[in-house]
C-alpha cells in the first residue's frame, strides 16, 4: 500500500513500513514539510497514496469540501495515540497496525477510517 505520514507522526514508522513492503512517505522527509492539510491530500490523491494523522477535524473537512467540489478522494486513517503504545515502541506498533489494516482493507474505500 501506498502511505503519506503526516508530520506528527514519527517519520521512522515509513521507515518500517517500506521494509514490510510498502510504499511509505513522511511528510517529515518531504517537500510537504509545515505544509497546510490542504497540499498534504492533495498530494496523496495526485500519488494515489492513504493519509495517516492524528488530525480528525482537519481531514474530515477537507473529506467533506473535497466530496461536495467533486475533487480527487483518498482513504484518511485518523490514528488514536493512545492506542499504540508510548516511547520507542510507537513507531513499530503503527507501522505493524497500518501492515495489518492493509492486509484487512487492500481496497480501502476513501474516506475516513479510524485505527
Amino acid at each position: 500500500m501506498r502511505w503519506l505520514l503526516d508530520e506528527m507522526l514519527p517519520h521512522t514508522t515509513a521507515n518500517i513500513l517500506n521494509e514490510l513492503g510498502h510504499d511509505a512517505v513522511s511528510v517529515v522527509e518531504t517537500e510537504l514539510r509545515s505544509a497546510a492539510d490542504e497540499e498534504i491530500y492533495a498530494t496523496a490523491a495526485e500519488q494515489d497514496r492513504v493519509v495517516v494523522t492524528e488530525d480528525r477535524g482537519d481531514f474530515g473537512r477537507i473529506l467533506k469540501q473535497s466530496l461536495e467540489a467533486g475533487d480527487a478522494l483518498v482513504p484518511v486513517i485518523v490514528v488514536r495515540r493512545t492506542r499504540l503504545g508510548r516511547g520507542g515502541a510507537m513507531p513499530t506498533n503503527l507501522a505493524n497496525a497500518l501492515h495489518r489494516w492493509s492486509l484487512e482493507t487492500p481496497e480501502p474505500l476513501v474516506g475516513p477510517h479510524y485505527l
